[in-house]
């Protein structure tokens, strides 16, 4: 019946939310080593933008330009030290305090098309494995069961979808400075 094969069905989506993620998250990342002078035509306008400070910690922000003395900021997101680079204020990261610098840019393509991707592969799956047993009994509360479990995969990998696009959708960058 409907009720003996629900477990199997959550089986399966535990399986993908435990398993799928961690593989996604072994991707890897782009190192690029750039000279200062470099960094301007790199950086301009990038909004998401962590500089790992050599004294230890890191600032996260906007960039407003590279002088020659240090990284401009204009709006401080998170910080690690909130003494020196308080939170939504601009702030100048020393030339001599970056160590590294991770560029995360975004798209939104991956994100769309994981949910519609996920809710519909959820939606079918359900039916590949629950409808057999649903046409075997005619009953209403089979009948309720079968379309509950149908609509709560759906939204459920329809979730788990969006999530593995919007992993997929940050393409990070990580400069090194080099003299």
């Amino acid at each position: 019946t409907v009720t003996r094969m629900i477990p199997l069905l959550l089986a399966q989506v535990l399986i993908a939310l435990f398993w799928i993620p961690q593989t996604l998250e072994a991707r890897s990342e782009i190192l690029r080593k750039m000279t200062w002078e470099q960094l301007p035509a790199f950086l301009e306008g990038e909004k998401r933008v962590t500089i790992v400070l050599s004294e230890g910690g890191a600032v996260r922000g906007q960039v407003v330009g590279v002088p020659d003395n240090g990284i401009h900021l204009g709006r401080v997101s998170m910080t690690t030290d909130g003494w020196r680079f308080p939170t939504d204020s601009d702030a100048l990261v020393p030339r001599s305090s970056v160590k590294k610098i991770r560029v995360e840019k975004r798209g939104g393509f991956n994100r769309v098309g994981g949910a519609v991707l996920g809710g519909a592969g959820a939606m079918l799956l359900s039916w590949l494995v629950l409808a057999p047993a649903n046409l075997d009994n005619d009953s209403a509360g089979d009948s309720n069961i079968f379309w509950a479990t149908t609509i709560g995969a759906s939204v459920g990998g329809a979730f788990l979808g969006y999530r593995m696009g919007k992993r997929e959708d940050v393409e990070t960058t990580i400069i090194t400075l080099v003299d």
